[in-house]
């Protein structure tokens, strides 16, 4: 997971960068390649700070039955997993 965020980090410092670059200048026309890559790096930008605020699908929140197979899951403890199974009868 940290290597997860760290690389969205360095995707949005990236775009950051090149569009800083390539659109430092508003006054000067742009041709329509430079306008689609600052388009394109929107999306890009929303999506890489989704998983860096980790408010995407592996922020850690599970709900229904991914939260049984998380419970249930193999790195619980005998005891622990007993004594789920007695708190649910």
């Amino acid at each position: 997971m940290r290597v997860r965020r760290f690389v969205a980090a360095v995707i949005i410092v990236a775009v950051v960068v090149i569009d800083g670059l390539e659109f430092h200048d508003l006054l000067e026309p742009k041709t329509l390649p430079e306008i689609l890559t600052g388009l394109v790096s929107i999306p890009i930008l929303v999506l890489m700070s989704m998983d860096l605020l980790a408010l995407g699908r592996n922020s850690g929140i599970t709900f229904g039955k991914e939260r049984e197979e998380h419970e249930s899951s193999p790195h619980i403890s005998r005891d622990q997993e007993q004594q789920h199974q007695r708190r649910a009868r």
